[in-house]
């Protein structure tokens, strides 16, 4: 380009002008449009868009969270927005939600001695009972066996099981 640029021939500088409009619209093409794996499957959210909903979530356990609000944050449509959630997590945003909740209200229950209706409340939950019950089908233990386990020191599966992915997985 710089050869031809330097060629006093007046075809060259429009020669040159050309592939230099070329490569431009190309760089823009390229930094601008989707990617090519948005097309086929295996797009995920950017680290931007996970990190805003992620706290959002984090921030908003306790109360009602859709996922029109949470497609709101990343700016893709709902259903757009479900795709590139469970491929970036590999939960859905429902699955997501009720595990966050539940390592909140575990964390609480061993940390705190609130009344674990008063946890059950602050971490979105719509009573204690859905609490418990949802404890006992994803973890296998009871939201008091861990308050028991906190006082009386004993290690045992309640104190060392995380709430993962695989134990929150839709039943």
């Amino acid at each position: 380009m710089i050869d031809e640029l330097l060629n006093p021939a007046s075809s060259s500088r429009v020669y040159v002008e050309c592939l230099a409009h070329a490569l431009a619209t190309r760089y823009v093409s390229i930094n601008q449009a989707p990617s090519f794996s948005a097309f086929h499957g295996d797009a995920r959210l950017s680290q931007k868009a996970a990190n805003r909903v992620l706290e959002k979530i984090e921030a908003s356990l306790k109360e009602d969270i859709s996922v029109e609000s949470l497609a709101v944050e990343t700016g893709y449509s709902r259903a757009h927005f479900l795709r590139l959630f469970s491929a970036t997590t590999g939960l859905t945003p429902h699955q997501y939600v009720l595990r966050a909740r539940l390592n909140r209200a575990k964390q609480m229950i061993t940390n705190s001695d609130a009344d674990i209706i008063d946890i059950a409340l602050e971490c979105g939950f719509s009573s204690q009972s859905h609490m418990t019950t949802l404890f006992r089908r994803k973890l296998g233990f009871t939201p008091a066996e861990v308050r028991r386990e906190r006082r009386t020191g004993c290690l045992s599966r309640t104190s060392v099981q995380q709430v993962t992915p695989d134990t929150v997985g839709m039943a």
